[in-house]
């Protein structure tokens, strides 16, 4: 496959603040980067360095109070919170840490719900039959949540965030809570996706030994970039 390493997110001068009682806590402060499309990019620092936020910024679930977010060449910066919840459906998928999986569904039914606001469709739900038995989990179509090993949960969440076709998926600590086997299962199983389909993914964690799977890793420190390994320069 021909791939297209063109720019994809670019972020100028990122700022973000929040106010923690009467203090201001300045979680990101004026952060520069840019990723490339089918990259595995890495976020990684320790608890409190900013990685979540910058993440939550990226994928323009929370607002910069300062600088410019740059996707697809689209200048997402001034969007109305409509106009970024529609941009988020058609480009962005999220995987999260603790799974977010609604417990009264089946496999099959989690992963449809993202296909909810434009009416889920039998197309849809082949597509969702197909992206499980990718995920390796065929054989559980029609489980519950709570009959699933943690690295199941992390497939099913997975493939939820790959319904839409996505061209970026963003994922917060998306093997925080899985033990260091499947947390490989899982690391492997997203350089699969990116190969098969050039999916971009942007991944936070403050696991060290996630980064031997990373294109490009931006080492984060006190809300500002420490280092960035661009792994991509070797080859």
């Amino acid at each position: 496959m021909v791939r297209d390493n063109s720019e994809i997110i670019k972020v100028e001068d990122i700022h973000k603040t929040y106010k923690l009682d009467d203090v201001d806590v300045y979680a990101v402060r004026g952060i520069n980067l840019s990723i490339k499309k089918g990259q595995i990019a890495m976020i990684l620092g320790p608890s409190g360095s900013g990685k979540s936020t910058l993440l939550h910024v990226l994928g323009a679930l929370d607002k910069a109070d300062k600088g410019k977010l740059i996707v697809r060449n689209t200048d997402l910066t001034n969007l109305d919170d409509y106009s970024l919840a529609i941009f988020r459906r058609y480009y962005f998928g999220f995987i999260f840490q603790s799974f977010n999986l609604i417990p009264t569904l089946s496999v099959l039914e989690n992963v449809l719900v993202p296909t909810i606001p434009d009416n889920t469709t039998d197309k849809k739900t082949v597509r969702a039959i197909e992206i499980i038995k990718e995920v390796g989990l065929g054989h559980r179509l029609d489980h519950k949540p709570n009959e699933l090993s943690g690295g199941e949960r992390q497939r099913v969440a997975i493939a939820r965030s790959l319904i839409n076709n996505p061209e970026i998926v963003f994922a917060d600590e998306p093997t925080g809570n899985l033990d260091s086997k499947n947390a490989v299962n899982i690391a492997e199983l997203l350089i699969k996706l990116r190969d098969t389909n050039n999916t971009t993914f942007v991944i936070v964690t403050h696991d060290a030994n996630m980064t031997k799977y990373a294109d490009v890793i931006y080492y984060i420190k006190d809300g500002l970039i420490d280092k960035i390994e661009d792994k991509t320069k070797r080859k």
